[in-house]
């Protein structure tokens, strides 16, 4: 071993994996680039047909969105979380309800757009993961 002398030019190595990845990509990123409007459109039609009957009645869920927009129309009525009425877990979706009710009005479609939009959102960031 000499020191200063270049190993990498005088070495004939085969290429990096990385490099055979980065070929292997490309028509994955082909048709990203092509069907990139169809990844938007499928989980808007999808999950908004499942959250409305055309064009725009909200369908209920039957889940516990109701506690949270119970305590939300509380909270915009005036009271106070915590002091006023007790909630066991965290004020995140209340709160989250109560600035789009501040935005709205209390309306029944508000939990279905809520949940749309995070479906596109989750979706979505599942595509640039991957």
């Amino acid at each position: 071993m000499t020191a200063g002398k270049n190993l990498s030019a005088t070495c004939d190595v085969e290429p990096c994996p990385e490099e055979n990845l980065k070929s292997t990509n490309a028509p994955l990123q082909i048709w990203m680039a092509r069907f990139w409007p169809l990844l938007l459109l499928a989980p808007i039609g999808c999950l908004y047909l499942n959250a409305f009957f055309f064009p725009h009645t909200p369908i209920y869920q039957g889940d516990t969105a109701s506690i949270w927009l119970l305590d939300a129309t509380k909270m915009f009525q005036g009271q106070v979380i915590y002091r006023d009425f007790f909630e066991f877990s965290l004020p995140g979706t209340q709160v989250i309800y109560l600035l789009l009710f501040k935005w709205f009005g209390v309306r029944a479609w508000i939990p279905n757009a809520t949940w749309v939009v995070l479906g596109i959102g989750l979706a979505w960031t599942c595509v640039v993961i991957s």
